[in-house]
């Protein structure tokens, strides 16, 4: 079993952060990005390559999920 993640001065600032409210842009429809890490000692950002059978935007890299 792999072992947690020693603490980082990654996680005080995730911890520490405060929120922001961004102003509302009439005609845009409201989104958020969940950013995937990766484990490790050095942690790395969790990428996909879009399919090529997809009917827009085919193979380009791409944050994990979608709605």
């Amino acid at each position: 079993m792999k072992q947690p993640l020693a603490p980082g001065p990654w996680q005080a600032w995730v911890r520490d952060r405060q929120r922001q409210t961004l102003p509302v842009f009439p005609g845009y429809r409201e989104a958020a990005v969940l950013v995937a890490l990766t484990g490790e000692a050095d942690p790395a950002i969790l990428l996909t390559v879009r399919s090529a059978e997809l009917p827009t935007h085919q193979g380009q890299i791409s944050f994990a999920g979608g709605g």
